[in-house]
């Protein structure tokens, strides 16, 4: 019995490939961009602090001056950084739209290459029955020319 060949399956290895790369690569951008709001969370958690802060001793202009000043830098740094956050969820939606490709491009071969397998299993089953029934039949005629039936000797 002759062994199955998918014509396909370099192609189909190509976009497995192409389907662990985007896996990768979305990883990557999922992990950066948790990286990124947690630098987010950290900016506001400061300005949060500095916000909240009260001094327990007297306080002078130049502290409560560098303290507001230190609130609206920690402030502008947010408003920065939730910019950041958000080309970073961009990336991730991106890479996820090209993940979601290229797992479609891998389905389809693998369908491709399923179809190619039932075609050639009802095939390769069929040229076996053939097989089988011209043995069979063989050993028929063969035994009835043994016995010397005269609807298969003549």
């Amino acid at each position: 019995m002759k062994k199955f060949h998918n014509p396909l399956e370099t192609l189909l290895e190509v976009r497995r490939i192409l389907q662990r790369q985007r896996e990768t690569e979305l990883s990557l951008a999922r992990r950066k961009q948790d990286e990124e709001e947690l630098f987010l969370d950290q900016i506001r958690a400061r300005r949060a602090a500095a916000e909240q802060y009260r001094p327990t001793g007297p306080s002078t202009a130049s502290s409560l001056l560098q303290r507001e000043h230190f609130v609206q830098h920690q402030g502008r740094l947010a408003g920065t950084q939730s910019g950041v956050v958000d080309q970073a969820q961009q990336v991730v939606d991106t890479q996820q739209d090209a993940l979601v490709e290229a797992r479609r491009g891998v389905r389809t071969f693998e369908l491709h290459r399923e179809r190619l397998h039932a075609r050639w299993t009802a095939e390769t089953s069929r040229d076996e029955q053939r097989l089988h029934d011209d043995i069979a039949n063989a050993q028929h005629a063969r035994k009835a020319g043994q016995e010397g039936d005269p609807q298969l000797a003549g």
